[in-house]
């Protein structure tokens, strides 16, 4: 498979997901991070190195996070 369509099917393939997603959801998501001490993430592979991105960002605002 070419990139280009490769990178189209992943993009509409999350555009999928965020349009399943609820509002209610995405604030009890929210809220939780929000409201946590401590964040813990983990995960291996490809969603490791998405999880270190996102422990990445939340320190960044200020949050604590830890990949463990």
């Amino acid at each position: 498979m070419a990139v280009k369509p490769a990178m189209r099917c992943i993009v509409d393939h999350i555009g999928s997901i965020i349009n399943d997603l609820s509002e209610h959801e995405i604030n009890t998501l929210l809220d939780a991070i929000k409201s946590a001490d401590r964040i813990f993430l983990f995960g291996a592979g490809r969603s490791g190195l998405a999880v270190r991105a996102f422990a990445m960002r939340l320190v960044q605002i200020g949050l604590i996070a830890h990949v463990v």
